[in-house]
């Protein structure tokens, strides 16, 4: 099983601007995240490096930090985004993970 504690400093270390998400809410986002790669087939040591992805997508939901904001002019208020369907860079890390495990054949379900 992997380290929440270690999960949780991934999260920090790949997303630095999710720092004011509460430390009990990241242990938790950490815990669901090792859920579900367990379940997905992960085993250590690429367990915790993929709960850590996850747990930075989820992190990231929470916060409600857009990733995906390609260009932002004030002047005018004009925000472009990114066509991802919905994926966070660590939700896509996560997946190419996941695809690495049975040669691409996973699909990563994602809030």
């Amino acid at each position: 099983m992997a380290d929440v504690a270690k999960v949780v400093t991934r999260i920090k270390m790949l997303a630095p601007q999710l720092a004011s998400v509460p430390a009990n809410t990241l242990e938790v986002l950490a815990e669901d995240a090792i859920t579900v790669a367990t379940q997905d087939g992960f085993k250590d040591p690429k367990l915790e490096m993929a709960a850590g992805y996850l747990g930075a997508h989820y992190a990231s939901v929470v916060n409600n930090q857009n990733s995906n904001v390609k260009k932002q002019t004030l002047s005018v208020m004009s925000i472009e985004y990114k066509d991802t369907g919905g994926m966070s860079d660590y939700l896509c890390q996560y997946q190419d993970l996941l695809d690495s495990l049975q040669g691409g054949a996973n699909v990563a379900v994602f809030i």
